[in-house]
C-alpha cells in the first residue's frame, strides 16, 4: 500500500458501523458533506476511522454516485485496548461554554465515564444529551482516542449514590473540610465534583459519613467546577 494510507494526517472519523478489512461502510448525508464540504476531501481522500470497538483503521473517501459516498476499509492500523481503566467523572451542568470546556478536555485527559448529577444548588437543571455526545465524539475524534467515553442519564445526587457500584472507588471533593487530598490512581475510580454554590451542608454531611464515598480535599483555594474537574482528573489519570 501507498506510504500516504498510513499518514496520521488523515483526517479521522468515528462510525457507528463494525470494521474490517475490505468492508464497505454507507455514510450519511450529514458526514459526507463534513468530509466533502468541509474538509474538502477529493475522491478517493484517505481517512482514518473507528467506532470505539474494533480499533482503527484506514479508509478510502469513495463516490458511488455524484451525492452518494462510501468508505472503502482498507487496513487496520491500530488495534483495539482491552481492559481499559476506567475513570468515571460525575458533574453538575454547568453554564454552557464552561461545560463544553469541561467536556473536551475532560475527554482529553481520559475521562471513560461522565455522570450528570443534580445537587440541591445545582443552577441549571437540564442537559441537551445529543449535544454533549456529539462534542464527546468530536474530542475522542481529534485526540486519537479509539473509545468512545459514555454519558450517563442526568439524576439526581441521591439516586446515583443508592446504585453507585461500589467495586469502583467514589471520591467526592469536598471544599473545606479536613479530609485528605486527592492522589493518583492506577485502577478504575470515580471523582465527584459540586456545583459553582458548592455542596449544601446536608450534602456534605451525607458525602463525610457516606460508605461507598471517599471525601478528598483539592487544594487550598476554591476552584470553579470545571477547573476542580480537570485538576481531579489529571491527578487521577496520572496513576
Amino acid at each position: 500500500m501507498g506510504k500516504e494510507q498510513f499518514d496520521y494526517r488523515s483526517p479521522r472519523i468515528f462510525v457507528e458501523s463494525g470494521l474490517a478489512e475490505n468492508s464497505i461502510i454507507s455514510l450519511d448525508d450529514d458526514t459526507t458533506h463534513y468530509l466533502k464540504n468541509v474538509l474538502r476531501r477529493p475522491d478517493g481522500a484517505p481517512l482514518r476511522v473507528f467506532n470505539g470497538r474494533d480499533g482503527e483503521f484506514m479508509a478510502l473517501f469513495a463516490p458511488q454516485s455524484k451525492k452518494v459516498y462510501v468508505l472503502e476499509v482498507q487496513n487496520r492500523i491500530r488495534e483495539q485496548a482491552q481492559n481499559l481503566r476506567e475513570i468515571h467523572l460525575i458533574f453538575c451542568p454547568i453554564k454552557k461554554d464552561r461545560q463544553d470546556f469541561l467536556i473536551e478536555k475532560a475527554v482529553e485527559l481520559g475521562a471513560t465515564h461522565f455522570h450528570p448529577v443534580l445537587t440541591q444548588q445545582t443552577v441549571i437543571r437540564d442537559l441537551n444529551e445529543t449535544r454533549i455526545k456529539k462534542q464527546i465524539q468530536e474530542a475522542a475524534e481529534q485526540c486519537e482516542r479509539l473509545d468512545i467515553p459514555k454519558l450517563e442519564p442526568l439524576v439526581k445526587l441521591d439516586q446515583l449514590l443508592r446504585s453507585w457500584n461500589e467495586t469502583i472507588p467514589l471520591y467526592a471533593a469536598v471544599e473545606r473540610s479536613d479530609t485528605n487530598p486527592i492522589t493518583s490512581s492506577s485502577s478504575s475510580c470515580a471523582i465527584l465534583i459540586g456545583p459553582e454554590g458548592g455542596f449544601s451542608d446536608d450534602e456534605k454531611n451525607t458525602l463525610l459519613d457516606h460508605p461507598k464515598v471517599t471525601a478528598v480535599t483539592l487544594c487550598e483555594r476554591i476552584l470553579r467546577a470545571e477547573t476542580a474537574a480537570l485538576f481531579s482528573l489529571s491527578i487521577l489519570a496520572s496513576g
